[in-house]
């Protein structure tokens, strides 16, 4: 889905155990990663997680594997008209998985993806979740609205956020979901997050800049309500040469 041909950038190691199948990085296969793997559903609902977020489409949850930190994202459908139509195709805890190793593998600092697992039903999907590395800091927009931020800081760190875009653009990838949140802000550089619905286009695409020039325009709308950053973000975007803003 995301891989050209002879681009694939890591080696998985495949999971299967009943009804859940997934792959996980060949570097990190423990058996308490595949303890959780095997029931990653009681994982996200016990008592030694914390809970970020819970809504109709996910369960993102704070948890500890083998004593490093990780999250787990559960993805599910929000009604079942969605879930049907989901059930053919790839799950978003795949997606994010594949997105994770192809953007690390241009430059883009990621949350490692760690590994996937989805429900299965024969040849239909249900949930699916995504363990990936834990990344602490803040998110961009609680730190370019902190009060005593560095008018010089502030600049570098969007700057660095309009670099990660270029570098997603040059390999032909869109994020997506360009929310200021969806930058966590990790010893002093953007780290970008949550990219189930990212996609790599490829070279004959013809919805390509259309989609590149959504990403840019969606990241400044964001900041409507501080309006000097929005500017900021527009003359940095135009520096680069990025259409949208």
């Amino acid at each position: 889905m995301f891989y050209l041909k002879g681009e694939r950038p890591v080696g998985p190691a495949r999971f299967e155990g009943g009804r859940l199948r997934g792959e996980i990085v060949l570097d990190y296969n423990s058996p308490a990663l595949r303890c959780v793997l095997a029931d990653p559903l009681a994982f996200t609902h016990s008592d030694a997680v914390t809970v970020l977020k819970d809504n109709a489409r996910s369960r993102v949850v704070h948890g500890r594997i083998d004593g490093r930190d990780v999250v787990v994202k559960q993805s599910h459908a929000k009604t079942a008209s969605k879930a049907f139509k989901r059930a053919f195709l790839p799950s978003r805890a795949a997606r994010g998985w594949y997105a994770a190793h192809t953007v690390e593998a241009f430059g883009v600092p990621t949350a490692s993806a760690i590994a996937y697992v989805d429900a299965r039903h024969g040849p239909f999907r249900g949930r699916s979740w995504l363990i990936s590395e834990w990344v602490s800091g803040q998110d961009a927009r609680t730190c370019l609205t902190a009060p005593d931020i560095d008018p010089g800081e502030r600049t570098r760190l969007i700057k660095a956020i309009v670099d990660i875009y270029a570098r997603l653009h040059r390999a032909r990838i869109t994020h997506g979901d360009n929310r200021p949140e969806n930058f966590m802000i990790h010893e002093g550089r953007p780290v970008l997050i949550d990219l189930d619905v990212t996609v790599r286009h490829p070279p004959w695409s013809l919805v390509f800049r259309r989609y590149a020039r959504r990403d840019v325009r969606q990241l400044v709308e964001r900041w409507h309500k501080e309006l000097s950053i929005a500017e900021e973000f527009r003359r940095a975007f135009r520096d680069y040469g990025l259409e949208g803003a």
